[in-house]
């Protein structure tokens, strides 16, 4: 079996394209990226909980080269299958503070999303920028639909065996790898000020997803 990442480089940021001979993986960060890799580490490699997913995938014969849309394209385009995993962007905005304030210094919630927002989402770290674009290299919600399937991380568990992933990279069930707690609920962290901040900078994800906003 062939394995090959992709990590388009941009201001320190890395996106990785996973591919083997099977199937062709994109990674989204804070949409269960982190239990993916580390279920193809486990699968490939036998190892639990590695802290250097890149590291170890490398010494496995990855390789590593710059990317963008055209290179996305031609990989999904070579894939016998590729899948991807999306979520609500407000969630995943809420679920990327509380993942930085275990690590000390973040700002307060709205503050945090009202930095984001202000940037162009060219200019976001990758953590941060629409899904379309990371998952596409582009900021057009069409090209998602290059995707042989697209899964929701609202239901990610129970769609990685309906829709024929586990059978395609032979992962039965996901490793989850890390978790974050949830201290607030949705109520206490947005209001309709900030709602629409996000609505406004996130439109995209949020149209190709048939998401909504928690207030």
């Amino acid at each position: 079996m062939t394995f090959t990442i992709e990590v388009p480089r941009k201001n320190g940021n890395r996106q990785v394209l996973v591919t083997t001979d099977n199937y062709l993986y994109v990674s989204t960060p804070k949409c269960a990226s982190c239990s993916i890799k580390q279920s193809i580490i486990k699968k490939n490699l036998g190892l639990d909980r590695v802290h250097n997913a890149h590291k170890h995938l490398a010494k496995a014969g990855f390789l590593t080269e710059p990317g963008g849309h055209k290179k996305w394209k031609a990989a999904v385009d070579r894939s016998p299958f590729s899948f991807c995993v999306i979520r609500n962007p407000y969630s995943r905005l809420a679920s990327l503070w509380r993942h930085l304030g275990e690590q000390g210094g973040v700002p307060g919630f709205r503050r945090f999303v009202r930095r984001i927002c202000d940037l162009p989402d060219v200019r976001r770290n990758i953590h941060c920028r629409t899904q379309v674009r990371v998952l596409t290299a582009s900021k057009d919600p069409e090209f998602m639909n290059y995707y042989d399937v697209v899964l929701r991380m609202e239901k990610l568990d129970e769609q990685w065996v309906s829709s024929g992933v586990a059978d395609r990279t032979g992962i039965p069930q996901l490793f989850h790898f890390h978790y974050t707690p949830k201290r607030h609920t949705p109520a206490e962290l947005w209001t309709p000020e900030i709602a629409d901040l996000v609505e406004v900078s996130y439109r995209s994800d949020l149209q190709y997803g048939g998401y909504h906003r928690p207030v």
